[in-house]
This record gives C-alpha cells, structure tokens and sequence, in this order.
C-alpha cells in the first residue's frame, strides 16, 4: 500500500511562508437513497492480477486500463511471500453485456519492474507507467506499453538508480507537458536523509531524437519546510507551473501542497501550504485538482477534527500567498472513515473515495457546494468487502455518462481472507 512508504521526518530547515489557514468545516453526513454500485471485474489472484492499488484510465471506447501491485503469475517478489509482481490489465465491455480483463503485461521482478502502484497514462494508444520497484537497479522504474503487431508489448524507458543523484520507488503516476515530456514523483531518492531513508524527487523525462529518453531531476526535496517523501501525482497550470503533495516535511512535518516553476536553467520551488496536523489536514497523499477559476482541491489521510481526515480547498490570496478553507472533517465513524485518495470534478461537486479499515470498508461520496457555509458531503456507495470490494485506495474518473469508475484494494469473490480487490462502477 502507498501509505507504508511514508516516512518519518527528522531533518529541519528554515523556509519562510505567506500562508493563512481556515478553521474546520464538518457537514453532516447522508447517504444516497438512488447510488448503485456494480462490480465490473473482481480479481482472483493469479495470472489476472491482485490487489489493484491505483485508479483507472478510460479510453474513447470505453475500454479501462490499470494496474495490480500484485499477481500476474510471473516473477517471484520479495516484498510479501508467495505474491507475484504485478500486472497491467485491459477491461473491455462485452456485446452481451459485462467486461472481459485481458493482461496486456505481467512483471516478473526482473529488468522489467515490479509491482506497479499508480495509474496508467494514455497518449496516442500508448499506456505509460511506473513500478515502484525492479528495474535495473530494484527502484523501480517508468514504462511503456504500446501494440506492436496486435500485442502489447512493454518496454522500459527509465531505470531509477536511487542515491544522490536520481530518485527511487516511484508510487505515483505521470503527466505528460506540451511537448510530449513526462513528469513524475519519487517517493526515495536524492542526496538528503529523511531518517533511514531519503526525501524524494521531482523528475522529468524527454524524448531523445533517435530513440531513447533522457532523464532531469527538476527538484530534491530537502526533507525539512519544503517537503518530503511525496506519494502523489503532478499536474500542470496553464503556465506550465507544476503542483504537487508531500506526504511529510513541511514546517509542522506533516505534509505539504508546493508548486515548481520553471526559471532560467531549472525550477524553483515554493510551498503553497504547509499542514499544522491539526484542524487544517495531514499527510495529503493523493493530488490536487484546479477549477476554473485557479483553486486547488485535495483531500488528506489523517489530521481534521477526529484526525481521520480533510477535504481542503487553496485558494491564491490578493496579497500574495494561499489561503487554506475545509470543506469537510471526516467524522471518523462506519460511514465517513478516513481519506486516502484524491477528489475529482464532476461539475461543479467534488466525487472521491476514503479508504476504509483493514479488510472492510470505504466510500465513494460527493461533495456539492452551498452559497454559504459548509459543502455537503453524500456517500454515494459504503463498500462491504465481498463481494462488492473494500479500501479503494486509488481516485475515481468520470465517464461521459456521468458514472463513477475506480478500484477496491481488497474485497471481491477470491476466496482469501479480504479478498483480491475489485473494479467497480458507481451510478449516482
């Protein structure tokens, strides 16, 4: 899971801020009488995949791609006994109704990575991706599965060497820029220790002409107020400014949101919001999202009024800096239990997942704004474990129709304590 690769911060720096913090918001809790959830696929843990740790992409077909962080019949990983490496699947929907799961690549532990934990990219009908670990060096990898002749064939485009000079364990997906660039995260990686390990990286990968990709780390976290360890994927503003989450450092060590903006000769980077661990949110490890009018939404694991979470809204500040509102405070119980993925748009409402308590449970809920005060929050769907899924830990997307579409950890019809985890799609 992406939450055991957070780490515990011990090393300070001075960093000044501009920042202003809201107080908590906790709305009331409902539940949708309409919202149905059907399970599109459930994993049974061998060649087809196991515990699928990461959201969906959808192709203009309709076809699903994502990843397992385990199964997939190949390799012999180290990291829980008897597992298998992971896969990346296709689902397709069937003429008769239902999906079929094809397994376009199983990781087998060696050169080829292992145990994919982020979603996949679509660009031109060629999936991008990132393992956490194997490769050349074991610290993972970036990827590329494309047709060749009718299959699907992978290939590595990047092998993290870990140490002082480039990053390690990436645990998030990827963003393409204008010009066909990829941008990424490290959880590990760089010259700076963050306790036993180190704090992580910003990196970027550029097409070289003749074939071939050539790596840039843009920033290393230093561990201290500018963040470190981050677990989260990027995204770009219109001005080609990058934002992202650190699940640690910050000035309280509890995590931040930052921003990278290219300068002459590289990037700098600034902190837009350093998490207190208190009211205001800790340990954001998924994203953030824009809307239209340039605020940025994410959601956090931990802090908020029963320390089970926030949903948190920055806004950019007339005289310069962020200024930090909650929309909601997990209340911590069955049916609001804490945050582990991101939110997402539909409209004007906010849609996202909260990860549950082991081996049972989680959400999918939606949050609609009010002329005043507190959003209101609505669970969607509360996840049951079989054979309806448990802990989705990966974000949502939003098919044309309006439904919802993401993956369970856990839960489904393998017949194992917790189950093999599900993909499932929500009706509102």
């Amino acid at each position: 899971m992406k939450a055991n690769l957070s780490l515990v911060i011990a090393v300070a720096v001075t960093f000044f801020l501009n920042l202003h913090v809201a107080s908590a918001v906790t709305a009331s809790v409902s539940e949708s009488p309409s919202a149905t959830e059907a399970v599109l696929y459930s994993f049974l843990g061998t060649a087809d995949g196991l515990y699928p740790d990461a959201g969906l992409v959808m192709d203009t077909s309709g076809n699903l791609y994502g990843t397992t962080a385990y199964g997939g019949g190949q390799g012999s990983c180290i990291l829980i006994t008897n597992l298998y490496c992971g896969t990346a699947f296709e689902l397709s929907p069937s003429a008769g109704g239902g999906y079929t799961e094809t397994v376009l690549h199983g990781f087998g532990a060696g050169t080829d990575g292992q145990n994919p934990q982020a979603n996949l990219v679509l660009r031109n009908g060629d999936l991008y991706g990132t393992t956490a670990y194997g490769g050349t060096h074991g610290f993972g990898t970036v990827f590329v599965l494309a047709r060749v002749a009718g299959v699907w064939k992978e290939k590595v485009i990047h092998n993290f060497a870990g140490g002082a000079d480039d990053g390690q364990t990436p645990a998030a997906g990827l963003v393409f820029d204008k010009k066909g660039n990829l941008h990424g995260t490290t959880n590990m990686g760089g010259p700076y220790p963050c306790g036993d390990f180190t704090c992580g990286t910003v990196f970027e990968l550029s097409p070289v002409t003749g074939g071939g990709w050539k790596e840039s780390i843009l920033y290393t976290f230093i561990g201290g107020a500018d963040g470190a360890n981050p677990l989260s994927n990027l995204i770009f503003d219109s001005s080609g400014n990058l934002y992202g989450t650190t699940d640690g450092g910050g000035t309280s060590f509890f995590g931040t949101v930052f921003e990278l903006s290219p300068v002459s000769g590289g990037w700098t980077e600034s902190v837009i919001h350093s998490f207190t661990g208190g009211t205001d949110g800790q340990a954001p490890q998924a994203g953030v999202v824009f809307d239209a009018k340039g605020n940025l939404y994410g959601a956090t694991v931990r802090g908020g009024s029963t320390d089970t979470g926030v949903v948190f809204k920055l806004s950019p500040a007339s005289g310069g800096g962020w200024t930090e509102a909650i929309l909601h405070s997990l209340s911590g119980d069955s049916q609001d239990p804490g945050f582990q993925s991101g939110v997402i748009f539909g409209g004007e409402n906010l849609y996202g997942t909260t990860g549950g308590t082991a081996r049972l449970g989680g959400t999918v809920y939606e949050l609609i704004p009010t002329k005043s005060g507190p959003w209101t929050i609505t669970v969607l769907y509360t996840f049951n474990g079989a054979p309806d899924g448990s802990q989705p830990h990966g974000g949502l997307i939003r098919g044309s129709s309006g439904n919802l579409y993401g993956t369970t950890y856990e839960g489904g019809d393998l017949v194992e304590p917790g189950g093999g985890g599900v993909v499932f799609e929500v009706t509102p």
